[in-house]
């Protein structure tokens, strides 16, 4: 019993009571909730085995029972606190949810029939990156005054990178991709409204935040805002929250995680090809484009 003792430090004279309530101190914290059967079995049998420690056995064993009984309650406590805040925290959660998607229905339905409505988003995972983005908008066709509106989804795999990259370069891949399209006179634009759940990205294009990483690509993201703001086509930027059942979202989510899945099957780009990439402002391969689905106008 004295490697107990020693085990449990409990050399230093204190009382019974004492004793038993400072049972758990040789235990790490992490490790309590495991020890705590073990020492109260051990406390069992030293207490009612110590000679001179309580008159009787009873009364040993009485101690014991409400030292169980008193753990089992600060544990049933702690268990029933940590599902109340976690209850909690999953309310918050579809809250904001529902906040996101009620105000990108408020967003969408603002909308004027030529304006251009974008998705992104990135994805990174296992040190692999991939953009994704769908974009829905009014081709003329050769029709100017009754647009066909139509829906392109475009992908890019990143090579090895972070979800941070993945984003911003969805974002980019897309105003490249306007501006290829408005080149080729194939484009009805109002406005651009671009939506992504991505704060690191719409915070930094909105001018609410500077950003401390990828910072080459952010510029060439911008330059291209500014190329079409001086066609004078306006650039807005909104944050939306992923995985709130937004549809078009969740479209961008998978079409990002499909270039993920490239990137780490080596498909991806190299280091090097990416850098070079975004000095020369080159951020849409056409091979990694959809061809464009006519959508319903409603």
């Amino acid at each position: 019993m004295l490697e107990v003792k020693d085990r449990l430090h409990l050399n230093a004279p204190r009382t019974a009571m004492e004793e038993l309530q400072h049972s758990l101190l040789g235990f790490d914290s992490d490790r309590r909730k495991e020890a705590t059967s073990l020492v109260i079995a051990l406390w069992a049998i030293w207490c009612i085995s110590r000679k001179g420690l309580f008159d009787t056995p009873e009364e040993a064993t009485k101690l014991i029972m409400a030292r169980i009984d008193n753990t089992t309650k600060e544990q049933e406590a702690v268990r029933d606190s940590k599902k109340a805040k976690a209850v909690e925290a999953a309310e918050r959660r579809k809250q904001k949810a529902r906040e996101s998607f009620q105000y990108v229905e408020r967003q969408l339905a603002s909308l004027s029939p030529v304006d251009t409505i974008v998705f992104t988003d990135g994805s990174g995972k296992d040190g692999f990156a991939g953009a994704g983005a769908t974009l829905c908008g009014p081709f003329n066709e050769g029709q100017p005054a009754n647009p066909t509106r139509k829906r392109v989804d475009f992908h890019a795999p990143l090579g090895e990178g972070t979800n941070n990259l993945g984003e911003l370069w969805a974002i980019g891949m897309a105003l490249e991709y306007i501006i290829w399209l408005f080149a080729n006179s194939t484009w009805i634009i109002g406005e651009i409204h671009i939506f992504s759940d991505s704060k690191y990205s719409t915070d930094a294009l909105n001018g609410i935040s500077t950003l401390k990483t990828n910072i080459a690509l952010f510029h060439a993201v911008h330059e291209k805002q500014r190329v079409l703001e001086g066609m004078r086509i306006k650039v807005y930027f909104h944050w939306c929250k992923g995985h709130a059942d937004i549809e078009f979202n969740e479209i961008a989510d998978n079409l990002a995680g499909k270039a993920n899945v490239i990137s780490a099957a080596g498909g991806g780009l190299s280091y090097h090809n990416r850098n070079d990439l975004i000095l020369n402002g080159k951020l849409l391969n056409h091979d990694y484009v959809d061809e464009p689905m006519a959508i319903d106008n409603g």
